[in-house]
């Protein structure tokens, strides 16, 4: 994982752990469930595609 992927990922840490992180908004749209066998999957793509539009545009 890059470091903008981690640091995506960990946006948010050291928060209260009501709020959530910009991907764990984006995931909870899509119709995965967490505990479903292609989430931790999806997470990933997902994180790759954010840190690709934030590559492109820097």
């Amino acid at each position: 994982m890059s470091l903008q992927e981690e640091e995506l990922v960990s946006s948010h840490a050291g928060q209260p752990e009501q709020a959530s992180s910009l991907l764990d908004q984006i995931m909870a749209q899509t119709r995965i469930q967490p505990g479903s066998e292609g989430y931790d999957v999806a997470r990933q793509g997902v994180t790759a595609f954010i840190a690709s539009i934030l590559q492109s545009t820097a």
